[in-house]
C-alpha cells in the first residue's frame, strides 16, 4: 500500500512529466546565505539532487526569479533557460547555470546583433532610394535628404525615449522590461521602436485568475510571431520595411489601438480574440479596410 501511495504521489506531483523532475516532497532543502545566495559544491554527494531541486522549483514557478545568485564551486552563476520556453520545459537539462563570463559573452553577442540591425545614415539612404525607386544618388533632392535625416533622427529619438520610459516604469513597479517582438538574434530583427514594447518581467495572474507569462518566463521563445501577426502589429521584417512603415501609415498595422498589456497577451498566448476582449475592443472596430482580412486570418472576429 505504501508503494502504491508513493507512486501515486509522484504521478500527481510530476503532472508536467518533465524528465528528471523532483517532486516538492522529495526535494532537498537548500539553505541560503544572508544575502539570499545559494552555494553548491560539485564534490557534495547530493550536488545533482540539489541542482535538480532548484531546476524543479523553477519549472514549477515557471520563473528563474530568486535564482540569479547561485554559486557553484565558488563561481557565481544565474539560472537561465538554455533552450525553448520556460512554460514548456520537457527536461530539467533545459535549465542551466551559466557563469557570469558566459552571460557577458552572450550580452556581447546580443550587442553585436543590435549594432548590425540598427538604423544608420548609410542604410537609410539605400532604403529610401529603393522606396522612392531612385537608382542614382544624383537624383535625390534636398527635400529627399531632409526626409532621410528626419527618419533617422526620429527613429533614434523614439528608441531613446522608449528605453528611458522602460527605466522609469521599472523604478516604479520593479517589473518593467525591454520586450522584443522579434528576438535580437533573429535574421528579421531590427533595432527600432517598431519591434519593442514595455513587457512585464515576471509572470502574473490577471483579473480573470489566468496566468500571463512575462519576459523572464519566455526565455529564448520570445518574438516567435508569424508573418500575419507581424503585419497586424506593424512589425517590420527588415530595415527597408521599417522605413516604409515610417513614411506610409497604412503599413503600420493596428498596434496604435493596443496597450502593451494586450500586446503581451498576444505575444505569450497567441489568442487575438481573447486579447481584444480583455481590452474591451471589437475586432470590427480595429481590423478595418485592408486589415479586415488580416484580422479574419488571425481569427480575431467573433
Amino acid at each position: 500500500m505504501a508503494i502504491i501511495k508513493n507512486v501515486l504521489k509522484h504521478s500527481l506531483d510530476n503532472s508536467s512529466n518533465i524528465k528528471g523532475y523532483i517532486s516538492q516532497a522529495d526535494r532537498l532543502k537548500i539553505p541560503r546565505k544572508k544575502d539570499g545566495s545559494i552555494h553548491l559544491n560539485t564534490k557534495d554527494k547530493d550536488f545533482l539532487k540539489k541542482k535538480n531541486a532548484i531546476r524543479s522549483d523553477i519549472a514549477d514557478k515557471k520563473s528563474t526569479s530568486g535564482y540569479n545568485r547561485v554559486f557553484i564551486d565558488g563561481s557565481e552563476r544565474l539560472a537561465k533557460v538554455k533552450k525553448g520556453n520556460i512554460n514548456d520545459i520537457k527536461n530539467l537539462s533545459q535549465i542551466g547555470f551559466p557563469t557570469q563570463a558566459a552571460t557577458k559573452k552572450s550580452g556581447a553577442k546580443r550587442a553585436k546583433s543590435t549594432k548590425a540591425t540598427s538604423i544608420t545614415d548609410a542604410n537609410a539612404l539605400q532604403n529610401y532610394m529603393r522606396y522612392k525607386q531612385i537608382t542614382d544618388p544624383s537624383e535625390l533632392s534636398q527635400f529627399d535628404y531632409q526626409e532621410i535625416a528626419r527618419y533617422v533622427n526620429i527613429r533614434s529619438k523614439q528608441l531613446r525615449d522608449y528605453k528611458a520610459n522602460v527605466k522609469a516604469q521599472r523604478r516604479l513597479d520593479g517589473n518593467a522590461t525591454d520586450g522584443h517582438l522579434v528576438s535580437p538574434h533573429d535574421p528579421t530583427a531590427v533595432n527600432s521602436i517598431t519591434q519593442r514594447f514595455v513587457q512585464p518581467g515576471r509572470s502574473y495572474i490577471d483579473e480573470n485568475g489566468d496566468k500571463v507569462l512575462g519576459n523572464f518566463a519566455q526565455g529564448e521563445a520570445s518574438g516567435q510571431l508569424d508573418r500575419l501577426e507581424k503585419i497586424a502589429l506593424g512589425i517590420p521584417n527588415d530595415l527597408y520595411e521599417d522605413l516604409v512603415m515610417f513614411f506610409d501609415p497604412s503599413r503600420r498595422g493596428i498596434r496604435s489601438f493596443l496597450t502593451d498589456d494586450t500586446i503581451n497577451e498576444i505575444v505569450t498566448r497567441r489568442d487575438w480574440k481573447r486579447a481584444l476582449k480583455k481590452q474591451k475592443l471589437k475586432a470590427e472596430d480595429v481590423f478595418t479596410g485592408d486589415y479586415e482580412s488580416v484580422g479574419r486570418g488571425l481569427d480575431a472576429f467573433d
